[in-house]
């Protein structure tokens, strides 16, 4: 008996336990008992994410910072001082002078007219320190017979340059008058080869009046004999041609038997 009572006080005991836990579901839920960690949460506000910032350009630094060619300051840096500008260095290569005046230019084809005178078109250029020789110009040999030097000079000249392009120093590429320069033809120099050859007289105080002096003592082209050589002396057109006829003896023939 004593023990049935205690078994059955355990069980009450029990089930008022089990009633303190188990909600009411009559009970509205906010009229149930929170605990304290329950009640934390629901005085604590909802975090709301923080507004991420809009990209956009990256921020502009007004702060001026020094130029130098020796000196690097940071894009950044907290303290910089007034913008300064130096003057600009000395060029590491020196920039070559600009060229005025007459410069060399490549004379294509020229044409010879005479020995030290070239024409391009309607241009007209003659060398630089000689004497043209024109074509109708003679010539007396040492024997004392009259030769055409002027064209036999300006054939030389032809034959020299061979339809080779002639560099030139003059003051455009293109001319309208009658100009003096001094030329090149790939490596040689047109007038002290005439000069030097006879072809051409030297001006006085030139720079081919020396190898013009020794060309006159040698004797070469003005100053020797005609380069054609020895021409056969032709007969007077008013000379009377006496014609001998020299008898021919004919034998009367035979007579027939």
């Amino acid at each position: 008996m004593r023990r049935s009572l205690l078994s059955l006080l355990a069980l009450v005991i029990a089930a008022v336990i089990l009633y303190q836990f188990v909600p009411d579901d009559t009970i509205p839920v906010e009229s149930r008992p929170r605990s304290s960690e329950a009640e934390a949460k629901v005085a604590a506000p909802i975090a709301e994410p923080a507004p991420q910032p809009a990209q956009g350009p990256a921020p502009v630094i007004n702060a001026p910072r020094p130029i130098a060619p020796k000196l690097f300051a940071q894009p950044f840096a907290k303290h910089t001082a007034a913008l300064e500008r130096l003057p600009p260095r000395k060029a590491l290569t020196p920039k070559p002078p600009k060229q005025t005046g007459p410069r060399r230019t490549l004379l294509h084809r020229p044409v010879v007219t005479a020995a030290g005178r070239v024409t391009y078109g309607k241009a007209v250029l003659q060398l630089e320190g000689l004497e043209v020789v024109e074509t109708g110009e003679t010539c007396e040999s040492p024997s004392g017979s009259p030769w055409p030097c002027g064209i036999i000079a300006r054939t030389a000249f032809r034959n020299f340059l061979r339809g080779r392009s002639m560099n030139c120093t003059v003051p455009a590429a293109k001319w309208s008058d009658v100009i003096t320069a001094s030329c090149e033809v790939g490596k040689e120099d047109p007038a002290a080869w005439l000069a030097g050859s006879g072809w051409a007289r030297a001006i006085e105080g030139s720079a081919y009046a020396e190898v013009a002096q020794a060309a006159r003592e040698a004797g070469k082209g003005l100053y020797g004999d005609d380069p054609r050589g020895p021409r056969p002396d032709l007969p007077d057109s008013q000379a009377e041609l006496s014609v001998s006829l020299n008898p021919v003896s004919v034998d009367p023939p035979e007579p027939s038997q």
